[in-house]
């Protein structure tokens, strides 16, 4: 009773929710991570990094790395960034643009100042390695006391081109930041009353959403990708990098007692971007609603579709014109 049968090369786990009814949820989540080359080539890692099933951080940093991935739906898709910029120190007295595209709908560039105060930055064969922190970006407005980033600075060395709240951070938000906890609805003798331990009816399910706001998008696989200053000079000469999504065709069926099936097509859900590997990690994602037949569910097997399509086998262009015109 409730299996997974995984007869992919990913990563893969399960799980049971509620949902905001007290209704039972069937989670399934498949990691798939790539090594990015230095073509801007994909190639299958050897070793797949697990699903994560709760929060996990830095334990350099103390920041949070990953969000758990068998949570509820989410209606866009996080992109996740975790990593560092190289800086030259012959050019450490300029701001440096760095960060990431997707295709066309999304693009993300933070200006870097080397010369302001930088926490866990390294100074490696003639580089300065900097760290895209929490620590090292502004605190944003305050509320009741709280700061947006209650681990920032006020005097950042990573900035983002609007001064917005929203637009503060590369990396997944903790649930009790401002960010999201003003989106979790509100907890008071009411609620204890009447829904308690369910959520309380003005609770958001944007909460769910791990990413700061201008990292959510809808991808499906097969979108351009593009990296700017973010590898290291052993990585790769050229600071900027960009490649294709794999196009995933994933399917989820799953048997009951009964002899009875369904079948299911997973959401990419969050999109995990860290170029000091240099890897690229996608979380699929799917949610089965059957609460009346939890002890029928006997097992999900997870396979793949032969999908063969030459966008993803293109090579990096170099190409990140947005740098110029910034």
């Amino acid at each position: 009773m409730w299996r997974l049968k995984n007869e992919t090369r990913y990563a893969a786990e399960r799980g049971w929710i509620r949902d905001s009814a007290g209704k039972e949820i069937w989670i399934v989540a498949i990691k798939s991570t790539y090594n990015i080359l230095p073509s801007g080539m994909l190639a299958l890692s050897p070793e797949q990094p697990p699903v994560c099933c709760g929060p996990v951080k830095d334990f350099k940093t103390g920041e949070l790395l990953y969000e758990t991935d068998l949570g509820p739906e989410k209606r866009y898709t996080d992109i996740i960034l975790n990593g560092h910029v190289w800086v030259p120190e012959t050019t450490r007295h300029s701001p440096v643009l760095a960060g990431f595209k997707a295709g066309t709908l999304l693009l993300r560039l933070a200006k870097i100042w080397p010369r302001r105060p930088l926490a866990y930055a390294e100074n490696i064969d003639g580089f300065i390695k900097i760290p895209l922190i929490y620590q090292n970006m502004a605190t944003g407005s305050a509320h009741k006391g709280e700061f947006y980033n209650p681990q920032g600075t006020k005097k950042p060395a990573i900035e983002f081109h609007h001064d917005d709240d929203s637009e503060i951070g590369f990396g997944p938000l903790p649930a009790h930041w401002r960010g999201r906890a003003a989106l979790a609805g509100t907890y008071d003798a009411h609620w204890q009353a009447t829904r308690y331990p369910l959520p309380p009816q003005d609770f958001n399910p944007l909460f769910w959403q791990i990413a700061a706001k201008p990292q959510q998008t809808t991808l499906k696989g097969g979108e351009r990708i593009g990296l700017a200053n973010l590898l290291s000079p052993h990585q790769s000469t050229n600071p900027v990098m960009s490649f294709s999504l794999p196009r995933q065709a994933l399917m989820l069926t799953t048997t009951f007692s009964d002899g009875t099936t369904t079948e299911q097509r997973p959401k990419l859900h969050t999109l995990i971007l860290e170029p000091d590997y240099p890897r690229v990690s996608l979380v699929w994602h799917s949610a089965l609603h059957c609460h009346d037949r939890v002890n029928q569910l006997k097992s999900t097997r997870i396979w793949e579709k032969t999908r063969i399509n030459q966008r993803d086998r293109q090579p990096s262009d170099g190409a990140f014109p947005e740098l110029e015109q910034a």
